[in-house]
Parts: structure tokens; sequence; C-alpha cells
């Protein structure tokens, strides 16, 4: 059999060990509530990268399709000023532009 000596401090150790539960079941929530609210943001900002991802996609694709039809221009406007060229029996360089049209226009 215990003295009350010993069952009084069996009791203190007793309550410490139950205070010192609870508090650690109190740390244990509210990580978890941390956690979980970690969790949220870290989906919330995947969320986001995901739309930039689809909006940075979708402007490359509009930008492919510029770029074509620019190049598409381009090779019409040089069609046509080879036609020019060819329709005044003139020879075309590669540097000299409007000048010889200018030239056989202006004289």
């Amino acid at each position: 059999m215990l003295s009350p000596k010993m069952m009084k401090k069996n009791q203190e150790l007793l309550v410490e060990a139950n205070e010192r539960i609870e508090e650690l079941e109190n740390c244990m929530a509210m990580t978890e509530v941390n956690f979980e609210n970690y969790v949220e943001m870290k989906q919330e900002e995947v969320k986001q990268k995901d739309k930039q991802i689809e909006e940075l996609k979708h402007l490359v694709e509009r930008l492919k399709q510029e770029a074509q039809t620019h190049a598409m221009e381009a090779r019409t406007q040089r069609s046509t000023v080879l036609e020019i060229y060819q329709a005044l029996g003139i020879q075309k360089g590669t540097w000299n532009g409007a000048r010889p049209i200018i030239e056989k226009f202006g004289s």
C-alpha cells in the first residue's frame, strides 16, 4: 500500500501528465489546422499557376498565328514586287529596293 505522501505525489504527477497531454493534443490540433491551411494555400497557388500557364499557351498560339499571317503577307508582297519588276523588265537585286522603278519612271 502507498503512503498518503506517495499517493498525493502520484495524483500530482497524474494531473501534470493529463495537462501535458491536453497541451499536446491542442498543439496537434493547431498543427493539423495550420497544415490544412497550408495545403489549401498551396492548392490555390497551383490553380493560379495553372491558369497562368493556360493564358500563356493561348498567347503563344495567338502569336504563332500572327507570325504565320505576317509571313504570308510578306510572301505576297515579295511576289507582288517581283511581278512589278518582271512587268517592267527590270532585274531585281537584293538591295536595290524601289530605286530601279523610280529611275525607270523618273526619266
